[in-house]
Protein backbone atom coordinates (compact mmCIF):
# COMPACT_ATOMS: atom_id res chain seq x y z
CA UNK A 1 0.00 0.00 0.00
CA UNK A 2 1.30 3.71 -0.93
CA UNK A 3 2.93 5.31 1.70
CA UNK A 4 0.22 8.35 1.53
CA UNK A 5 -2.95 5.54 1.40
CA UNK A 6 -1.81 4.28 4.90
CA UNK A 7 -1.75 7.42 5.89
CA UNK A 8 -4.85 8.61 4.50
CA UNK A 9 -6.40 4.90 5.97
CA UNK A 10 -4.93 5.50 9.66
CA UNK A 11 -6.00 8.84 9.92
CA UNK A 12 -9.58 8.24 8.99
CA UNK A 13 -9.37 5.24 11.69
CA UNK A 14 -8.41 7.69 14.41
CA UNK A 15 -11.38 9.52 13.09
CA UNK A 16 -13.85 7.26 13.31
CA UNK A 17 -12.73 6.06 16.63
CA UNK A 18 -12.66 9.44 17.47
CA UNK A 19 -16.74 10.08 15.97
CA UNK A 20 -17.55 6.49 17.81
CA UNK A 21 -16.73 7.98 21.28
CA UNK A 22 -18.85 11.40 20.62
CA UNK A 23 -21.66 9.24 18.68
CA UNK A 24 -23.50 8.38 21.93
CA UNK A 25 -23.77 12.52 22.52
CA UNK A 26 -24.58 13.15 19.92
CA UNK A 27 -27.60 11.12 19.78
CA UNK A 28 -28.80 12.17 23.37
CA UNK A 29 -28.43 15.81 22.51
CA UNK A 30 -30.42 15.27 19.28
CA UNK A 31 -33.26 13.42 20.88
CA UNK A 32 -33.48 15.77 23.62
CA UNK A 33 -35.11 18.75 22.64
CA UNK A 34 -37.86 16.35 20.95
CA UNK A 35 -37.87 14.74 24.37
CA UNK A 36 -38.95 17.87 25.96
CA UNK A 37 -41.05 18.88 23.93
CA UNK A 38 -43.00 15.68 23.82
CA UNK A 39 -43.00 16.12 27.55
CA UNK A 40 -44.52 19.35 27.16
CA UNK A 41 -47.71 18.52 24.73
CA UNK A 42 -48.31 15.83 27.63
CA UNK A 43 -48.61 17.98 30.52
CA UNK A 44 -51.19 20.38 30.78
CA UNK A 45 -50.61 24.29 30.29
CA UNK A 46 -52.96 26.07 33.38
CA UNK A 47 -50.94 29.04 32.10
CA UNK A 48 -53.49 29.02 29.17
CA UNK A 49 -56.42 28.02 31.12
CA UNK A 50 -58.27 31.40 31.50
CA UNK A 51 -61.40 30.28 33.56
CA UNK A 52 -58.94 29.65 36.95
CA UNK A 53 -62.14 27.49 38.80
CA UNK A 54 -61.40 25.05 36.39
CA UNK A 55 -57.88 25.68 36.66
CA UNK A 56 -57.17 25.13 40.14
CA UNK A 57 -59.82 21.96 40.35
CA UNK A 58 -57.94 19.80 37.52
CA UNK A 59 -55.11 20.70 39.05
CA UNK A 60 -56.09 19.60 42.79
CA UNK A 61 -57.59 16.58 41.11
CA UNK A 62 -54.07 15.27 40.02
CA UNK A 63 -55.36 15.89 36.42
CA UNK A 64 -52.19 17.60 34.83
CA UNK A 65 -51.30 15.26 32.09
CA UNK A 66 -52.77 14.61 28.86
CA UNK A 67 -53.17 10.66 29.52
CA UNK A 68 -54.98 11.36 32.44
CA UNK A 69 -57.97 13.46 30.65
CA UNK A 70 -57.57 10.85 28.27
CA UNK A 71 -58.28 8.16 30.62
CA UNK A 72 -61.31 9.82 31.86
CA UNK A 73 -64.50 8.04 31.23
CA UNK A 74 -68.17 8.94 31.01
CA UNK A 75 -70.39 7.80 33.34
CA UNK A 76 -72.68 6.95 30.60
CA UNK A 77 -71.72 5.02 27.64
CA UNK A 78 -75.00 3.38 26.45
CA UNK A 79 -78.01 5.96 25.72
CA UNK A 80 -80.94 2.99 26.10
CA UNK A 81 -79.42 1.89 29.22
CA UNK A 82 -79.75 5.47 30.82
CA UNK A 83 -83.02 5.91 29.21
CA UNK A 84 -84.38 2.52 31.19
CA UNK A 85 -82.67 3.50 34.37
CA UNK A 86 -85.39 4.18 36.52
CA UNK A 87 -83.28 5.57 39.44
CA UNK A 88 -82.03 8.74 37.09
CA UNK A 89 -84.08 12.19 37.74
CA UNK A 90 -85.70 13.86 34.27
CA UNK A 91 -85.27 17.17 33.56
CA UNK A 92 -86.75 18.65 30.27
CA UNK A 93 -86.56 22.46 28.73
CA UNK A 94 -87.68 23.60 25.41
CA UNK A 95 -87.18 26.52 22.89
CA UNK A 96 -88.35 27.09 19.63
CA UNK A 97 -86.72 29.14 16.75
CA UNK A 98 -88.05 30.30 14.33
CA UNK A 99 -86.00 28.96 11.08
CA UNK A 100 -85.44 25.40 9.59
CA UNK A 101 -84.34 22.36 11.51
CA UNK A 102 -81.17 22.31 9.31
CA UNK A 103 -80.30 25.49 9.33
CA UNK A 104 -80.37 25.00 13.60
CA UNK A 105 -78.94 21.61 13.24
CA UNK A 106 -75.88 23.23 11.39
CA UNK A 107 -75.92 25.89 13.92
CA UNK A 108 -75.33 23.11 16.69
CA UNK A 109 -73.12 21.15 14.98
CA UNK A 110 -70.78 23.91 13.35
CA UNK A 111 -70.40 26.48 16.19
CA UNK A 112 -67.17 26.56 17.51
CA UNK A 113 -67.07 24.58 20.70
CA UNK A 114 -65.97 27.90 22.85
CA UNK A 115 -68.52 29.98 21.40
CA UNK A 116 -71.24 27.79 22.78
CA UNK A 117 -70.48 27.19 25.96
CA UNK A 118 -68.86 30.54 26.76
CA UNK A 119 -71.48 32.54 28.65
CA UNK A 120 -72.03 36.20 29.75
CA UNK A 121 -73.31 35.84 33.24
CA UNK A 122 -73.51 31.49 34.40
CA UNK A 123 -71.52 29.30 32.02
CA UNK A 124 -67.84 29.82 31.66
CA UNK A 125 -65.42 27.83 29.18
CA UNK A 126 -62.61 26.01 30.47
CA UNK A 127 -61.16 24.09 27.60
CA UNK A 128 -61.80 20.99 25.52
CA UNK A 129 -59.65 17.50 25.20
CA UNK A 130 -59.87 15.69 21.72
CA UNK A 131 -59.99 11.80 22.33
CA UNK A 132 -59.42 11.33 18.90
CA UNK A 133 -56.36 13.63 18.59
CA UNK A 134 -55.53 13.33 22.39
CA UNK A 135 -54.90 16.69 21.73
CA UNK A 136 -55.93 19.72 24.38
CA UNK A 137 -57.23 23.16 22.71
CA UNK A 138 -57.03 26.15 24.85
CA UNK A 139 -59.80 29.13 24.63
CA UNK A 140 -57.11 31.15 22.17
CA UNK A 141 -57.04 27.83 19.81
CA UNK A 142 -58.07 27.27 16.64
CA UNK A 143 -61.75 26.43 15.74
CA UNK A 144 -63.78 23.32 17.46
CA UNK A 145 -66.61 22.25 16.38
CA UNK A 146 -68.58 19.57 18.39
CA UNK A 147 -67.47 16.11 17.91
CA UNK A 148 -67.97 12.44 19.50
CA UNK A 149 -65.36 11.68 22.03
CA UNK A 150 -64.51 16.01 23.03
CA UNK A 151 -64.82 16.69 26.34
CA UNK A 152 -65.74 20.02 27.37
CA UNK A 153 -64.40 21.41 30.80
CA UNK A 154 -66.32 24.38 32.06
CA UNK A 155 -67.61 26.37 35.08
CA UNK A 156 -71.10 26.74 36.00
CA UNK A 157 -71.04 30.72 38.39
CA UNK A 158 -73.56 30.86 40.00
CA UNK A 159 -74.79 33.15 42.91
CA UNK A 160 -71.85 35.45 42.67
CA UNK A 161 -69.97 33.16 44.49
CA UNK A 162 -70.99 29.57 43.71
CA UNK A 163 -68.16 27.79 41.35
CA UNK A 164 -69.51 24.38 39.96
CA UNK A 165 -66.80 23.00 37.82
CA UNK A 166 -68.20 20.21 35.18
CA UNK A 167 -66.82 17.96 32.59
CA UNK A 168 -69.57 16.24 29.82
CA UNK A 169 -67.73 14.10 26.79
CA UNK A 170 -69.80 14.05 23.54
CA UNK A 171 -71.21 10.46 23.37
CA UNK A 172 -73.26 10.53 20.35
CA UNK A 173 -74.33 12.24 17.50
CA UNK A 174 -77.25 11.79 15.37
CA UNK A 175 -77.73 13.36 12.10
CA UNK A 176 -80.74 11.35 11.40
CA UNK A 177 -82.35 12.51 14.63
CA UNK A 178 -80.92 15.64 14.74
CA UNK A 179 -79.32 15.18 18.40
CA UNK A 180 -76.67 15.48 20.29
CA UNK A 181 -75.70 13.22 23.67
CA UNK A 182 -73.64 14.09 26.48
CA UNK A 183 -72.67 12.23 29.39
CA UNK A 184 -71.36 13.32 32.85
CA UNK A 185 -67.84 12.62 33.19
CA UNK A 186 -66.80 10.56 36.21
CA UNK A 187 -65.21 12.18 39.11
CA UNK A 188 -67.99 14.97 39.60
CA UNK A 189 -70.85 15.22 41.72
CA UNK A 190 -73.20 13.95 38.83
CA UNK A 191 -74.06 10.99 36.80
CA UNK A 192 -76.26 10.67 33.74
CA UNK A 193 -76.73 12.45 30.35
CA UNK A 194 -78.31 15.80 28.35
CA UNK A 195 -79.59 14.99 24.93
CA UNK A 196 -80.25 18.03 22.48
CA UNK A 197 -83.33 17.50 19.90
CA UNK A 198 -84.20 18.95 16.90
CA UNK A 199 -88.26 18.83 16.11
CA UNK A 200 -90.51 20.26 13.44
CA UNK A 201 -93.07 22.18 14.97
CA UNK A 202 -95.14 24.08 11.89
CA UNK A 203 -92.72 26.65 10.64
CA UNK A 204 -90.59 26.30 13.30
CA UNK A 205 -87.70 23.96 14.97
CA UNK A 206 -88.06 23.03 18.94
CA UNK A 207 -84.95 22.34 20.61
CA UNK A 208 -85.38 19.93 23.22
CA UNK A 209 -82.81 19.79 26.22
CA UNK A 210 -83.84 16.35 27.90
CA UNK A 211 -81.65 15.48 30.97
CA UNK A 212 -81.58 12.29 33.12
CA UNK A 213 -79.69 12.74 36.46
CA UNK A 214 -78.61 11.77 39.50
CA UNK A 215 -76.13 12.61 42.14
CA UNK A 216 -73.34 10.52 42.50
CA UNK A 217 -73.91 10.07 46.38
CA UNK A 218 -77.82 10.10 47.36
CA UNK A 219 -78.73 13.79 48.11
CA UNK A 220 -82.34 14.25 47.41
CA UNK A 221 -82.63 17.46 48.30
CA UNK A 222 -80.51 18.57 45.77
CA UNK A 223 -81.57 16.59 42.85
CA UNK A 224 -85.32 17.28 43.31
CA UNK A 225 -84.86 21.11 44.21
CA UNK A 226 -81.40 22.44 43.64
CA UNK A 227 -79.99 20.56 40.50
CA UNK A 228 -82.88 21.54 38.26
CA UNK A 229 -83.39 25.36 39.60
CA UNK A 230 -79.57 26.11 38.59
CA UNK A 231 -79.50 23.74 35.24
CA UNK A 232 -82.35 25.74 33.53
CA UNK A 233 -80.25 28.42 34.41
CA UNK A 234 -77.23 27.34 32.87
CA UNK A 235 -78.87 25.42 29.45
CA UNK A 236 -80.82 28.59 29.26
CA UNK A 237 -77.60 30.41 28.68
CA UNK A 238 -75.82 27.87 26.50
CA UNK A 239 -78.82 28.02 24.05
CA UNK A 240 -78.50 31.87 24.34
CA UNK A 241 -74.98 31.56 23.09
CA UNK A 242 -76.07 29.04 19.68
CA UNK A 243 -78.86 31.42 18.68
CA UNK A 244 -79.18 34.63 20.21
CA UNK A 245 -82.22 36.73 20.13
CA UNK A 246 -83.83 34.06 17.47
CA UNK A 247 -84.79 31.80 20.98
CA UNK A 248 -87.87 31.53 22.55
CA UNK A 249 -88.87 29.54 25.29
CA UNK A 250 -91.80 27.20 24.94
CA UNK A 251 -91.94 25.80 28.14
CA UNK A 252 -90.21 25.76 31.20
CA UNK A 253 -91.42 22.91 32.66
CA UNK A 254 -89.76 19.91 35.00
CA UNK A 255 -90.87 16.91 33.98
CA UNK A 256 -89.90 15.17 37.07
CA UNK A 257 -92.66 17.23 38.67
CA UNK A 258 -94.99 16.53 36.03
CA UNK A 259 -94.00 12.63 36.12
CA UNK A 260 -95.07 12.64 39.90
CA UNK A 261 -98.00 14.50 39.53
CA UNK A 262 -99.26 12.43 36.65
CA UNK A 263 -98.42 9.14 37.85
CA UNK A 264 -100.07 10.30 41.79
CA UNK A 265 -103.16 11.23 39.60
CA UNK A 266 -103.43 7.90 37.87
CA UNK A 267 -102.73 6.44 41.19
CA UNK A 268 -105.81 8.20 42.94
CA UNK A 269 -108.01 7.63 39.84
CA UNK A 270 -107.20 3.97 40.28
CA UNK A 271 -108.16 3.51 43.84
CA UNK A 272 -111.61 4.75 43.27
CA UNK A 273 -112.43 2.86 40.77
CA UNK A 274 -111.49 0.06 42.84
CA UNK A 275 -113.41 1.54 46.08
CA UNK A 276 -116.45 1.75 43.78
CA UNK A 277 -116.08 -1.34 41.79
CA UNK A 278 -115.95 -2.73 45.56
CA UNK A 279 -118.52 -1.50 46.82
CA UNK A 280 -120.74 -1.86 44.06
Amino acid sequence: MPVFEQKYYKMTIKNTKKYQIFLPFQIILCCLPLHIAAQGDASVNFDKIKEKHVSRTIKERGLVTLPQLHDLQPTVNDCDDNNNDNSYYDHIKVYSVNQSIQDTWKTYTKLDIKDLWSGKKIVRYGFVYRTGSRKILYPEQEYQAIEIGLKVFFNVHLLGFLNLVTALEVIDISEEEHSITFSYIEGGNTMGTQKIVLEVSGTTTLIKHITKYRSVKPWRLRDKHLYPFFHTKSIDEIHQNALGSKLTSATKTNKTNETSETHETKTSKTRTKTNEASAN
